[in-house]
């Protein structure tokens, strides 16, 4: 593929007196496409192994909380978690689920570091079911620690009051880092 260098070049060859023939500028005009369809990104083809798991039969429920989530990346690299939860009463915040093993594996795969004192933290919105302007940041701990579950474990203030919402997307890897070499 040509380099943006290359393509500014091919455009100088182009004369303003109208001596280029076609095939000149059918030249330059392919090597700008090439340029502009440069892929950064793999695809499909590039023999890179994606995933994607999601509730598209409708959300896992029981009698304290509905979820839907999805789980889409690329094999032992990374994953992007979009999920969202509805509670079904107040004073709860463990939102834990069952996975296929399919899932499973290819989670841990991806969080290698599944030390108990260590899971995975990340600030989410949190919403009051029932009145939408009313919200806060909330913590979710994600742990992979128990083979075909996928604990979340919200906290916050309002959930020790109101039934709450999050809908939210979080982008993770964790490779295994040698937490023994800390000073």
């Amino acid at each position: 593929m040509p380099t943006r260098q290359e393509v500014l070049d091919g455009i100088e060859t182009i004369n303003d007196n109208g001596n280029n023939t076609a095939q000149e500028v059918r030249t330059v005009l392919r090597s700008l496409l090439d340029y502009t369809e440069n892929d950064d990104m793999p695809n499909p083809g590039n023999n890179v192994d994606f995933f994607h798991f999601w509730t598209e039969d409708g959300p896992v429920e029981n009698d304290l909380f509905s979820i839907w989530y999805s789980f889409k990346g690329i094999q032992k690299q990374t994953v992007n978690f979009t999920f969202r939860i509805e509670s079904r009463g107040e004073s709860f915040n463990d939102f834990s689920f069952n996975v296929s093993d399919e899932i499973y594996e290819t989670l841990i795969n991806i969080v290698e570091q599944r030390n108990d004192n260590l899971p995975l933290r990340f600030s989410v919105p949190v919403f009051d079911r029932f009145e939408i302007d009313n919200r806060e940041v909330g913590f979710l701990r994600l742990d992979l620690s128990t083979p075909n579950l996928v604990s979340l474990t919200i906290d916050s203030e309002m959930q020790r009051t109101t039934p709450i919402s999050v809908f939210t997307s979080i982008h993770f890897h964790a490779p295994k880092f040698n937490f023994d070499q800390l000073g």
